[in-house]
C-alpha cells in the first residue's frame, strides 16, 4: 500500500533526508554533491524512485542509486529501505 506525503511534502527531499539523517546517524558525514544528492566516505548516491537511470553518476566509479519501490538491489541499484538499517 502506497502512503501519500502531506501536501505539500516533496517525495524527492524526503528521500534526500532520509538517508542524510540514517548515514549521519552511523558517524560517516555524508554531504550533498553537485553530481549526485549525496557522497559519502568517496561514494556517490543518487537518491530517486525506481525508475531512474545512471546517466546522471555515469562517470564516477564508486556511484549507487538509491532507489524507493524496490525490493531486491541489482549491481549499481540498491533498495532505499536499507539505508534504515544504518539508524
Amino acid at each position: 500500500m502506497e502512503h501519500e506525503l502531506q501536501k505539500g511534502m516533496d517525495k524527492e527531499a524526503v528521500r534526500e533526508l532520509f538517508t542524510f539523517t540514517c548515514l549521519e546517524n552511523t558517524k560517516l558525514k555524508p554531504a550533498y554533491s553537485k553530481i549526485g544528492d549525496l557522497t559519502c566516505q568517496d561514494y556517490l548516491f543518487e537518491i530517486a524512485g525506481k525508475n531512474k537511470s545512471t546517466k546522471q553518476i555515469r562517470e564516477s566509479n564508486n556511484s549507487f542509486l538509491l532507489l524507493d519501490d524496490i525490493l531486491i538491489g541489482t549491481e549499481k541499484r540498491i533498495p532505499l529501505y536499507l539505508m534504515g538499517f544504518l539508524y
